[in-house]
């Protein structure tokens, strides 16, 4: 019953010494030339039952609390590092806002009275790319580095006009 998006490109941007992966973003562009954007979440309600011990832990705790050298999980590590970190390379579980813009820019979509088709649910994606912030504030200054598939996955979409090189460039 979920959307599969497990093909699609897809990376998370987290601090360098980041332990859970809980968010990541995908693109892709399609035949007719516009591009699908998602936006993913990892989906805890599949692990985590309401009215169990586990949520009534998780909401005492409210969130994870990071101390120079420590940390305070707010879900048991397990979950929080493993079944619902997105890791690259990894089939995960995910809720997913993915919406399909053309290629013109937003701001002309709007003028003419277009919008960009959203889709909401419940999806399963693949990771290929783990990028730290440092990396991913390369990309917009323009600095296009080579970044390696976390797994040898797709390589990434490159997007066209304006002479940029690409955004990432796999193996």
């Amino acid at each position: 019953g979920r959307n599969d998006l497990r093909d699609v490109f897809t990376l998370t941007i987290d601090p360098l010494d980041a332990r859970d992966f809980d968010d990541a973003l995908s693109l892709r562009e399609l035949k007719n030339g516009e591009w699908e954007i998602g936006v993913h979440i990892a989906d805890v309600s599949y692990f985590v039952y309401q009215g169990s011990a586990l949520v009534a832990e998780a909401r005492r705790r409210a969130t994870t609390v990071y101390l120079v050298g420590q940390r305070f999980n707010m879900l048991p590590g397990r979950l929080s590092e493993n079944l619902c970190s997105l890791v690259s390379g990894q089939d995960r579980l995910a809720f997913s806002v993915v919406w399909t813009l053309k290629e013109q820019s937003l701001e002309e979509s709007a003028g003419d009275g277009g919008r960009p088709s959203v889709w909401i649910g419940r999806t399963v994606i693949k990771s290929q790319y783990q990028l730290s912030y440092g990396q991913a504030q390369d990309l917009l200054e323009g600095k296009w580095p080579v970044v390696e598939p976390a797994f040898g996955g797709s390589h990434a979409p490159r997007p066209r006009g304006r002479g940029n090189p690409g955004v990432l460039r796999g193996t």
